[in-house]
């Protein structure tokens, strides 16, 4: 679908649009594996994970999340000034949206995949793609130029993130424990520097 989207939409966009979201989403990337720092990984190979792990997994990502953020929209125009690309410095600010919405599926998508139910998270990726790409070739069509790409990864990341959340439900309280934080971080950490 993503294949069939990307290039339908190449036909609507140039070349420029999708360059310009190909940097943006390089910093994207990168930051949502720093705000992940492989705390996921370390939650899903945790035999008896208790609620407690849960939640010192979401408060740690929800937190990095934000400082990456906050990071991305006060580098941004350093970033568009060293690209020679004025327009770059918004996309960024408005793509780094996606790190914040993806710290709110972590939990979820780490029980999911150590219940070993990946028919259900195919089934959310599946469904979460296809509104994407409603909304990046339906932006496209009315002239969104690189906002379709843009608005199609956030459309993407939220779709998923509201599934997760509505179908899997909120099994954590909003208590940090340093004990789990040490335990979760010592594998993610060298998980996130690999």
């Amino acid at each position: 679908i993503l294949l069939g989207t990307n290039i339908w939409l190449a036909r609507l966009l140039s070349p420029k649009d999708f360059g310009q979201v190909g940097v943006v989403m390089f910093f994207v990337t990168l930051a949502n594996v720093f705000a992940e720092s492989g705390l996921g990984g370390a939650l899903i190979r945790k035999k008896e994970a208790s609620k407690e792990d849960y939640s010192t997994v979401f408060i740690t990502n929800l937190l990095l999340s934000i400082l990456c953020v906050i990071i991305i929209y006060f580098t941004a125009g350093l970033i568009s000034d060293f690209y020679n690309d004025f327009s770059l410095k918004n996309i960024l600010i408005i793509a780094s949206s996606i790190i914040l919405i993806n710290a709110f599926q972590i939990t979820q998508n780490a029980k999911i995949v150590s219940e070993l139910k990946f028919k259900k998270r195919s089934i959310y990726r599946l469904v979460s793609v296809v509104v994407g790409s409603i909304v990046g070739i339906s932006c496209a069509y009315f002239g969104g130029g690189v906002w379709s790409l843009v608005l199609m990864s956030i459309a993407t990341s939220a779709s998923i993130t509201l599934l997760f959340w509505f179908s899997e439900g909120v099994f954590f309280s909003l208590r940090f424990s340093k004990k789990s934080f040490k335990d979760l971080y010592a594998f993610g950490v060298n998980t996130t520097l690999a």
